[in-house]
This record gives C-alpha cells, sequence and structure tokens, in this order.
C-alpha cells in the first residue's frame, strides 16, 4: 500500500526529502511528480533494482531543476529523469 500526497507545491530549486521503512514484502517503489493524476510524462522512465533493505528506514533526495530531477538514493546513487513537461511548479 503506498503513500499519496496532493496538492503540495514542489517549485523549481527545491529538494524534496522522503523518508520511510519499507515492508518486508516490498519489492519495488514508484515516486510521481504531476500535478493531476492525469497527466502524461510519455514512457516512462525506470532505473533497475530496489535500492532500501526492507525494515530499515531510508531517505530519498529529489532535487527539481528545470531540466531534470535529481533523486539521490540511499547508497549515493544519483539518478537524473528528465522534466519532459519542464514546468516550473508542481502539486
Amino acid at each position: 500500500m503506498g503513500v499519496v500526497v496532493k496538492n503540495m507545491s514542489f517549485k523549481l530549486g527545491q529538494t524534496l526529502t522522503i523518508t520511510g521503512i519499507p515492508n518486508s514484502e516490498a519489492t519495488h517503489f514508484v515516486i510521481n511528480v504531476g500535478n493531476s493524476e492525469d497527466d502524461l510524462w510519455c514512457e516512462e522512465h525506470r532505473e533497475g533494482g530496489f535500492p532500501f533493505n526492507q525494515g530499515e528506514e531510508f531517505k530519498i533526495n529529489i532535487t527539481f531543476t528545470k531540466e531534470q530531477f535529481l533523486v539521490a538514493l540511499p547508497d549515493g546513487l544519483v539518478i537524473h529523469f528528465p522534466n519532459r513537461q519542464r514546468d516550473e511548479n508542481y502539486k
């Protein structure tokens, strides 16, 4: 079961920090950034693997720039996702 946060402003230049503890059955995770559930980002961008340890707290930092979202994972890996809509503010 996931957590959904709506009507939270995420603006250009900000960093969003997500913390959590994956349960023992977790095999994947999803973070969707947009203004509505109807936003289409074209083809989904995926990176392989599950970078968390079940039962252990994790922290992800997402930095929002005009060109991309920089996602820093707990293991130090930084993944670059394109800001395809080029918006400067997402809900």
